[in-house]
């Protein structure tokens, strides 16, 4: 029996050190032999970077610099024992030496979990075990919790309807080694009901508590959230529509200032919501909520103090264009003393455009007009947005992109006016010679900017070239951008950017290389010149069961309601015909082919979403891939901050696919929140099993330093913890 070593060793604090000894030829090496009814996988890396810069340290992205090393394993086991009865968990623990990948140091078990799901027990039930994400609605709890979950589905004798008793428990930590009374603690219980006749009704009840921490700036705070929610669906002759709402109400005390705990206080929240097709190819859909200034729910994610107002529709043509509008109106500082109420008109266009004039021209249009005003006029500003992508295939493999913007706003207590127009150039080529494959992709953009404090001349080339050969792997980015400031004390800046990331697979082992260098140079100031250069290894192990039982599929189809969303029906291994079948199906008809088996489709698969979307489609062997939906984070003139929008994206998948199995929320959103994604320190991360492989949500550490949402499926994704896991075909 041939067997091979590999050592690992790394300088840190303590030396750590891999070692697999693998049999080659009959398979029975220490994996087949321990566990055997369970499947087994997971991947074990080995990661470290050097930080470091010259000169201005202010110029420098990069907080800590010097050797940073880390090594972890992502592991995850799971048996089912029949039809209806499995277990699963995973475990995600390091040794960790890395500034950027977290504030921790040492031996460290960051997240791990058991659940128990047995359906044909006397009483159904699912029990979650440590680490779970407990999704009741928006307006209570959807958060990463530590703790438990016990979810009951009694079958009720005379009840026509379904139930749904979940009691839980849980701190919200990112570590286990240092739990506290001082990390917030969540406990309460949700009762669901879907009737038949009465529709679906839920009750839930969550109590918050965060002991006082005299290290820090947090006081003692309590509260109590209780909520009604019901949704019913109405068929018509023609048309069908759907009402939700929800009802909630908040007891506690809370910290407006992050020093002191105000007294107790109470408020309440409602959120209305109707919405409706008129056959397939017009939807329509109204909205209104109202949360109070003390409605501070502290595991929910909506605003206090704002009421919004919302009206959109929308039509799909047969050719696969589609046509949205929008009305909104949000008042913030709802019952303070200078309230400010914010008015958009907005709408936009998608799609195949001229097809018959102009064969395969694809592109989007969007545009709004924004008013905010506050109640005594010191607020007062007018928005107006209109921006037009184009994409067009030019002939032998190239396509070519355009985009046409400009924003503009007006400050009407002053007259100051500011406006920004750009034009943006781009082309893409597919590659293929001598067994290489692959595209490269240049690009510029021109940016002209009025204003008296913002006056500013931009140009900003763009070059991303991807290659691949059996094995090899190496994606390269380079970005230039140069400003001319045309105010009085305004800094021109020069900066250059160059980042890679090779990567060379062999069986179960990946090798990296990769990096990135900066060069920031301001006029008149003193320039920085930064670099991460950085080297991994990975094994990937993927053992399945030995001994047989039941079906082998790791986790049964999450959902019937997960049928109305097309990214969880497009998985891999589809058959290409069934994939154009459902391609069609949601109108998406025609697509700019990128070669390599990727399709591009302008589309608008999540419709109350107004940022720009695009489904990319990868096919290998008359069978689906991958897919990616790309979301732009484009000012879009609405209510939703970035945050805002990421968690309404993941409430649409929860209401789906049910809560994600794995998360990873690293850092805040702020305005230094993409120098963070560059550097290691923000991430956000959201992942669910769907049949036959993986759905996953967030926001990847992109070469070109793009920042946008992406959800991907794909048959398997790297550790949570790695960020570069973004479609860099598509800029």
């Amino acid at each position: 029996m041939k067997k091979w070593t590999f050592t690992l060793l790394l300088s840190a604090s303590p030396w750590m050190t891999l070692q697999w000894a693998t049999a080659q030829e009959d398979g029975s090496n220490w994996m087949n032999a321990f566990a055997p009814e369970w499947n087994i996988s997971g991947d074990v890396r080995l990661k470290a970077e050097n930080y470091t810069y010259s000169g201005s340290a202010t110029g420098s992205p990069y907080s800590s610099v010097g050797n940073q090393i880390y090594g972890e394993i992502d592991g995850h086991f799971w048996r089912r024992f029949s039809p209806h009865e499995i277990m699963r968990g995973f475990i995600l623990a390091a040794d960790n030496h890395s500034r950027y990948r977290g504030d921790e140091s040492g031996l460290l078990l960051e997240r791990g979990g058991l659940q128990w799901e047995k359906g044909d027990a006397p009483v159904p039930f699912r029990l979650d075990a440590g680490d779970h994400f407990l999704a009741l609605s928006p307006r209570t709890l959807q958060a990463p919790l530590k703790g438990g979950r016990l979810e009951l589905q009694p079958r009720l004798s005379g009840s026509a309807g379904r139930h749904s008793f979940v009691v839980f428990s849980g701190i919200e930590s990112p570590y286990y080694h240092n739990l506290s009374h001082k990390d917030p603690t969540f406990t309460g219980l949700s009762w669901l009901m879907d009737h038949s006749s009465l529709g679906a009704w839920n009750i839930n009840l969550v109590r918050h508590h965060q002991s006082e921490d005299v290290t820090s700036t947090i006081t003692s705070r309590e509260s109590t959230v209780v909520s009604l929610a019901g949704e019913k669906r109405f068929a018509m002759p023609g048309q069908s529509i759907t009402l939700e709402g929800e009802l909630a109400h908040y007891d506690g005390r809370y910290s407006l200032d992050g020093i002191q705990a105000t007294s107790d206080q109470a408020d309440s929240a409602i959120f209305l919501q109707a919405s409706g097709n008129v056959g397939a190819p017009f939807t329509w859909s109204s909205l209104y909520e109202r949360y109070g200034e003390h409605f501070v729910s502290e595991g929910g994610l909506v605003p206090a103090n704002r009421e919004t107002m919302e009206l959109r529709s929308g039509w799909r043509t047969d050719s696969g264009l589609r046509l949205s509008g929008r009305l909104q109106q949000f008042e913030d500082q709802l019952e303070g003393s200078n309230p400010i109420k914010t008015r958009v008109v907005g709408g936009m266009i998608s799609g195949p455009f001229f097809q018959e004039g102009l064969i395969g021209l694809f592109g989007s249009l969007n545009a709004f007009v924004q008013t905010s005003q506050s109640a005594d006029q010191s607020i007062d500003t007018l928005s107006q947005s209109i921006s037009l992508d184009l994409s067009k295939p030019i002939g032998e493999g190239w396509n070519g992109r355009m985009g046409l913007s400009r924003f503009a706003t007006e400050d009407q207590t002053n007259s100051q006016l500011t406006i920004t127009r750009q034009l943006t150039l781009g082309v893409d080529r597919a590659l293929s010679w001598n067994g290489i494959h692959g595209s490269i992709i240049p690009g510029i953009a021109l940016r002209d900017i009025s204003g008296a404090t913002s006056a500013s001349d931009e140009i900003q080339p763009t070059l991303a070239i991807l290659l691949a050969k059996e094995s090899h792997s190496l994606h390269l980015n380079y970005g230039h951008l140069r400003q001319d400031r045309r105010f009085a004390g305004g800094v021109d800046q020069i900066d250059d950017s160059f980042s890679w990331n090779y990567t060379y697979l062999d069986g179960p082992h990946e090798f990296g290389f990769d990096g990135d260098y900066l060069d920031h140079a301001p006029f008149p100031g003193a320039g920085t010149q930064a670099y991460r250069f950085g080297i991994s290894y990975t094994y990937r192990f993927d053992r399945p069961a030995q001994v047989v039982t039941g079906d082998l599929s790791p986790y049964p189809f999450a959902s019937p309601e997960s049928e109305s969303f097309i990214l969880a029906k497009l998985t891999p291994g589809l058959p290409l015909q069934e994939t154009q079948a459902l391609l069609q199906e949601s109108g998406l008809t025609n697509g700019i082919e990128l070669g390599g088996g990727t399709t591009l489709y302008e589309s608008r698969l999540i419709p109350w979403l107004d940022q720009r979307q695009r489904l990319v489609v990868l096919k290998q062997d008359e069978q689906l891939t991958h897919t990616a939906l790309l979301i732009d984070l484009d000012n879009t003139g609405g209510p939703d901050s970035m945050e805002r929008t990421y968690s309404k994206i993941r409430e649409h998948i929860m209401r789906r696919l049910g809560p994600p199995t794995i998360t990873n929320d690293l850092g805040r959103f702020g305005p230094n929140m993409r120098a963070e994604l560059f550097a290691g320190t923000f991430a956000r991360l959201a992942q669910w099993p769907v049949k036959g492989g993986v759905l996953r949500l967030g926001i990847p550490r992109r070469l070109d330093g793009q920042v946008r949402i992406e959800i991907q499926t794909a048959s398997s994704f790297p550790s949570p913890r790695q960020a570069n896991w973004g479609l860099e075909r598509v800029p």
